[in-house]
């Protein structure tokens, strides 16, 4: 069971991965680029395989994306730990 503090930050960290993904994918041309190539992509592969083996494809689709969602959220967990520490070490000087 989670502490009141670590749902909260969890929360937190939801919340702004989520403001950061939307910032991105609205305003970063290069990220914009590379999502549209890679729907292309993903079409062009499911189509090419036979209707049993779809589901493979949007299976293995999921299971990245929850890979990468863990991923991040480890990174913006472990960058906030280290932004605190770089604020201590700064402080005692």
């Amino acid at each position: 069971m989670l502490t009141p503090f670590k749902t909260h930050l969890s929360n937190f960290m939801s919340s702004r991965a989520e403001e950061i993904s939307c910032k991105l994918v609205s305003t970063n041309n290069e990220y914009i680029q590379l999502l549209n190539k890679s729907t292309v992509l993903y079409h062009s592969i499911y189509d090419l395989l036979p209707i049993d083996a779809r589901g493979l494809l949007d299976e293995y689709d999921s299971n990245v994306n929850l890979m990468r969602a863990l991923t991040y959220d480890a990174m913006y967990e472990q960058g906030l730990k280290d932004g605190v520490k770089l604020l201590r070490s700064l402080q005692r000087g």
